[in-house]
């Protein structure tokens, strides 16, 4: 199965999350997927680009790295979806070797407490450190009607990024067999036409160097904004 890929959403880890989304929305004036909310076991919210979504989410998670603990904003991972489903996805992916977790069920709660089953979630596993990466399916359709609604409004397009690591061949080859295409120059794209490349720096953080958005008017890339 030749498995194609698009970047769903991009995970923006928030310490301060009420205040980065009031932030995010003066700046931006992005639309909203849905304002912050309290799932549970994390919060977070949506902001709708043309072509993608950005999500600032806040968890307890024990296993952040020191590295990352004193950062308040921070690209934590991005979740990918594809027409294949994702049992095919998972069968696909251990046939070429690749290390992948089980089948995860996403629950988030509802005004009455119920725990409400929302998505199926594959973790694709050693790929890039201290970037989650993921394949997402979901089993309602109420957010991709909401991102398809309100994207069309956005002024704001994503246009590419920088991940902070030596692109080693193992790394190029997996990223193809988990669905981008790679250009002779190593500039990989997902379905959407969403480039990223690889860029090694001194420091250990953060994962991802820049990532440009623009509008009519300017490119901004937001690693640069999160240190405003």
């Amino acid at each position: 199965m030749n498995i194609q890929s698009s970047f769903d959403h991009f995970l923006i880890y928030s310490k301060n999350l009420e205040n980065d989304f009031e932030k995010f929305k003066r700046k931006f004036d992005f639309p909203i997927i849905y304002p912050v909310t309290n799932y549970g076991s994390f919060k977070s919210a949506m902001f709708s680009c043309r072509n993608s979504i950005i999500e600032l989410v806040n968890f307890d998670n024990p296993t952040i790295p020191d590295s990352l603990k004193n950062n308040s904003l921070w690209f934590s991972g991005f979740a990918l979806i594809s027409s294949a489903s994702i049992e095919n996805i998972k069968k696909d992916l251990q046939n070429l070797n690749l290390s992948v977790s089980d089948i995860i069920i996403q629950y988030v709660k509802n005004k009455e407490g119920d725990s409400i089953p929302i998505s199926k979630i594959l973790l694709v596993n050693n790929l890039i450190q201290n970037l989650q990466i993921f394949f997402i399916e979901y089993l309602n359709s109420f957010l991709l009607k909401k991102f398809e609604e309100v994207s069309k409004t956005s002024k704001w397009e994503i246009v590419n990024f920088k991940i902070n690591e030596e692109l080693k061949e193992r790394i190029k080859n997996q990223l193809i067999q988990i669905g981008f295409t790679s250009s002779k120059d190593l500039i990989f794209s997902d379905m959407r036409k969403i480039q990223f490349s690889f860029e090694k720096s001194n420091s250990e953080i953060p994962r991802i160097n820049s990532f440009n958005i623009k509008s009519e008017k300017e490119i901004i890339n937001l690693v640069e904004f999160f240190e405003v």
